[in-house]
């Protein structure tokens, strides 16, 4: 640090002062043969990045893992290279805690032109993209369950087609209606049937397999895709599964409550090679199935 300071003046020691006031992270590289070396870290840096030693005047690729260097070494050179700033975001950092920089590098060039230092500003950039997942992620599921909404089953099921349609295998679409969903808002408050609804979601998604997708369309509405099946068995099997999980009560706020549900199912291709006719059979079979309990499933049946 000394020599940088009595290369571009001595009031840099007050410059760097002023860098342990603000929460950027701040670096000072120094560039030597292609390498870089620490030259000064702000107290944002010191405090984030958590090191055991004192890397003051050590090279980078000494310092930090190996997958994390060789990323910045790359970036670093790419400064030294065209003598322009260059900004980039990543998540590899040296810290105990989750951090994800949007990082700054500025070359410092002598009288000749050559990059002889490089100022490195990170901002914490950590709450923003999680922020930004979040609001990414309403698009594409529900906001109570965290399951893929509507939008992600109708685009699910469109891939499973594509692939059943060239591995001549099956699918089975099932939609889904609890019962007395209603009656536990009305009686008990709506915190109450959220919480009825997060239970439904948790019994179904444990009933099918890993790569299946349970979907929550609205209320109490929920569909299901079972891909990659050779026999329409395979799914009975699974909607059996799903009832026989609600057979043992909910307990909702020290309440004990039954809930039953209801499934349609339909059949790639038996029924339909269409998603919207699917989804539609589905439904017609699930109106069936809530005509006759609680606890039904019903496979749609093509009209004689």
């Amino acid at each position: 640090m000394d020599r940088f300071l009595k290369n571009i003046g001595q009031d840099a020691k007050s410059f760097a002062r002023i860098f342990d006031l603000i929460k950027d992270l701040v670096f000072i590289m120094e560039v030597s043969d292609q390498s870089f070396r620490y030259l000064y870290m702000n107290k944002s840096a010191y405090e984030v990045m958590d090191l055991k030693q004192d890397i003051i005047g050590k090279e980078m690729q000494y310092v930090l893992p190996k997958e994390m260097s060789t990323f910045l070494i790359s970036k670093y050179k790419e400064v030294v290279t065209t003598g322009k700033s260059l900004e980039f975001e990543s998540n590899l950092f040296p810290s105990n805690r989750e951090f994800i920089g949007e990082t700054s590098l500025n070359p410092i060039l002598n009288n000749e032109g050559d990059c002889q230092y490089i100022l490195a500003i990170v901002r914490d950039v950590t709450e923003r993209e999680r922020h930004r997942i979040e609001l990414a992620n309403m698009a594409f599921y529900d906001y109570l369950t965290g399951l893929p909404n509507r939008r992600t089953f109708e685009d699910r099921l469109t891939k499973a087609i594509n692939q059943a349609a060239r591995t001549n295998k099956k699918i089975a679409v099932m939609m889904l209606d609890g019962y007395n969903i209603k009656k536990i808002n009305d009686k008990y408050g709506h915190d109450a049937g959220d919480m009825a609804i997060k239970e439904m979601a948790f019994r179904i998604k444990g009933c099918v397999r890993q790569n299946d997708t349970v979907a929550r369309f609205g209320g109490d509405e929920m569909g299901i895709i079972i891909a990659n099946i050779d026999s329409n068995e395979m799914a009975e099997v699974i909607a059996n599964r799903v009832l026989e999980s609600f057979e043992a009560p909910f307990y909702i706020n020290e309440h004990e409550l039954q809930l039953g549900v209801g499934i349609g199912v339909s059949f790639y291709p038996d029924h339909a090679i269409d998603k919207s006719l699917l989804v539609k059979y589905a439904d017609k079979a699930l109106y069936d199935a809530k005509k006759k309990g609680k606890l039904e499933y019903r496979i749609f049946k093509n009209k004689e």
